[in-house]
């Protein structure tokens, strides 16, 4: 259910104005878990039956907007609470709990069943930011599988918040106007007799409860999903939500395409982060093998209309010698190591999927940014032409017979380059980490990526800075999380990495801390 509630969210305040706002939640959330569930009593057949519903819960992602994991332990599972915002306030998740006074204890299984297929619950219109208009997928045994399960997980008694939006956008019955454009509920999906088991599997995943239009699909300006750019790609929550139609998924491998929700990687081998990792940490990664693979061969059958977005300039206006200065100046940091899990160029393995794959796909990647890595690469001054310069640079560069010493080496800043001419050995000073930090670090700690603690930023090191210098090195040296070992600088020495420790830390609020540490060395 959350990546639609992230989405554009088709709430119609009132249709004759077209006012509609947009849903945006912040970082990605805390890990929370799915309670275990009371089934003394029940025989063998109503087990499987939980089991059953157990299951599809997880698929239609449930928990993750039904529970407040903003307040940590303290968010209750299915008890609601988690706000949705919009530009006209915030839209609070409903207890779904089995509670009879504040849950849905008290309703019948006809009752849940219209709320979860048509958006109509005993209070009225649902907003349309719950993603019934996916769930109508579903066939009614299915729904009442889910019932059977919702209604033994522990009750909680915790009051529905009510809207935080001011009339007239807080008025249920304006949804009939979004209703009647927009819903035109279908019934259970019925399979193609022309296509294999497994394919028919994985649409039913994609296109019901999985709800991966609710962010891969553009949206119109009244939050209906565009069907003919299907999966095309789009923007949620401040990301992008890449194209995932027969265009990329079929220039990987099923392997690497189920390795998404298995292992939290993009089809080129980064990490993945926002709501996709909330949307595999909370529900895809519990499909079981088999369904992976289902969804993998289902998405490398989709087709759609290319949607509009901003395009490479004409190969014929590309300047690779631009290209390559712009890799070595800002993407060298990443994909001359590998960090986060960028694909190294140079390295052919690292971009076989890619590398099949329309360049104007690649080019609309970049621009946006994907996964840990920024809009336009951190580049943001960068136009077209660089770009699509670049991205053809390391095209070239990564295909078979490039060799496995590509542009990198000489995008991965020597010891020597980072610590300047002439620069003495052996020696640690801030004048070199400075040096160090913008050749190597400040791609990802200038901006955040991946987590990264940013330099300046006082509150994202004072954790940081409590553990001293000694771990903070060692951490460096060695890699932690989604960096690489020594930052990605392959080239710089030991007194090197602490010069930019040193550096980060002395402009982060411990100065103090590095000054001592100088003077006694």
């Amino acid at each position: 259910m959350r990546r639609l509630l992230r989405q554009r969210g088709m709430i119609l305040g009132m249709m004759a104005l077209g006012l509609v706002p947009i849903v945006a939640l912040g970082a990605p959330s805390p890990r929370i878990y799915y309670p275990q569930v009371a089934e003394s009593g029940a025989g063998p057949a109503l087990k499987a039956q939980i089991a059953r519903g157990r299951y599809l819960v997880k698929l239609s992602d449930c928990l993750a907007c039904h529970t407040d994991h903003g307040n940590g332990p303290e968010g209750k599972p299915f008890a609601g609470g988690f706000p949705i915002k919009t530009p006209f306030g915030a839209i609070y998740a409903s207890n779904i709990t089995p509670d009879k006074t504040t849950g849905i204890g008290n309703w019948t299984f006809k009752q849940f069943d219209q709320a979860v297929r048509y958006g109509i619950s005993p209070h009225g219109f649902l907003f349309a930011a719950m993603p019934f208009n996916y769930y109508d997928k579903m066939s009614r045994q299915q729904v009442l599988d889910m019932w059977e399960y919702l209604r033994r997980v522990p009750a909680v008694n915790q009051q529905n918040k009510p809207l935080g939006m001011p009339a007239p956008f807080s008025w249920r019955w304006t949804q009939f106007g979004w209703r009647f454009l927009f819903f035109n509920p279908t019934g259970p999906l019925k399979p193609d007799p022309e296509r294999s088991a497994e394919w028919n599997r994985g649409r039913f995943i994609v296109d019901g409860p999985g709800h991966c239009g609710a962010c891969h699909t553009p949206h119109n300006f009244l939050g209906a999903a565009e069907r003919q750019h299907f999966l095309q790609g789009s923007s949620i929550s401040g990301m992008w939500a890449p194209n995932i139609t027969s265009l990329t998924t079929k220039a990987a491998s099923i392997q690497t395409v189920t390795r998404v929700f298995s292992d939290n990687r993009g089809l080129g081998g980064g990490k993945l982060v926002g709501p996709m990792l909330d949307a595999i940490d909370h529900s895809l990664k519990f499909m079981t093998p088999a369904d992976m693979r289902a969804v993998a061969v289902y998405l490398r059958t989709v087709s759609s209309e290319r949607a509009s977005g901003p395009s490479p300039v004409p190969m014929k206006d590309v300047d690779l010698a631009l290209g390559g200065q712009t890799f070595k100046k800002h993407c060298a940091a990443c994909h001359a190591s590998g960090a986060g899990g960028a694909p190294i160029v140079g390295n052919a393995k690292d971009w076989r999927a890619l590398s099949r794959m329309p360049l104007y796909i690649l080019y609309e990647n970049t621009w946006h940014g994907v996964g840990i890595m920024p809009a336009k690469g951190g580049c943001k001054d960068c136009s077209s032409r660089s770009l699509t310069s670049t991205v053809v640079y390391m095209l070239k560069h990564s295909r078979p017979g490039a060799g496995d010493k590509g542009p990198q080496a000489a995008g991965s800043p020597s010891a020597s380059a980072v610590g300047g001419a002439g620069s003495p050995g052996n020696v640690v000073s801030l004048t070199v980490g400075e040096r160090v930090f913008k050749t190597s670090c400040a791609a990802c700690h200038a901006t955040g990526i991946a987590g990264a603690p940013r330099y300046g930023n006082h509150a994202d090191w004072a954790s940081r800075l409590k553990q001293g210098l000694s771990p903070l090195y060692k951490n460096t040296l060695h890699g932690i999380g989604a960096m690489p070992p020594k930052g990605g600088c392959a080239g710089c020495d030991v007194d090197q990495i602490k010069s930019a420790v040193d550096y980060m830390v002395a402009g982060s609020g411990g100065k103090t801390m590095v000054e001592s540490s100088l003077k006694n060395n």
